[in-house]
């Protein structure tokens, strides 16, 4: 169940999307809610819980590249705290510091965006709108458009 704030989220993006989206735009107009619940899930993701540690980065990024990452972390004094984590399996995926430190792994080019996107992945599970999801945030009980 989505939160008002998650609803309102929700109403903002479809209005948005609907300007370029031709088949979610019919849906919304026709109010097929199950199409439009299938629509609006498409490449929606949440963070499952799973942490990541040395064997996840080895398993993403291979042998030689894990290492040479791991190793590189190891080095850099602004990973002193990360490192403890990343041994022990529980760096936390979910949180703003570890996307930091995975970005800045990006910018700096020890890894591409991809890998950083198939790395964070691993802790990650598809999170599809429901039916009652999409009807509650965007029409009332009688089937009209809920307004701001």
């Amino acid at each position: 169940m989505l939160t008002v704030d998650q609803q309102a989220a929700l109403r903002v993006d479809v209005r948005a999307r609907i300007a370029t989206d031709p088949a979610l735009a019919a849906a919304y107009a026709d109010r097929e809610i199950d199409v439009l619940a299938e629509l609006l899930s498409e490449g929606r993701t949440r963070f499952n819980g799973a942490t990541i540690g040395n064997g996840i980065i080895l398993d993403v990024l291979g042998m030689e590249k894990g290492t040479a990452v791991l190793d590189m972390i190891h080095a850099t004094p602004a990973y002193k705290y990360v490192i403890t984590l990343l041994d022990q399996g529980r760096a936390e995926p979910r949180t703003t510091a570890f996307r930091g430190a995975v970005a800045a792994l990006v910018v700096g080019q020890a890894i591409t965006q991809d890998e950083a996107n198939e790395l964070l992945a691993t802790a990650q599970e598809p999170d599809p709108l429901t039916r009652m999801d999409v009807n509650d945030a965007l029409f009332d009980d009688f089937g009209n458009e809920v307004q701001e």
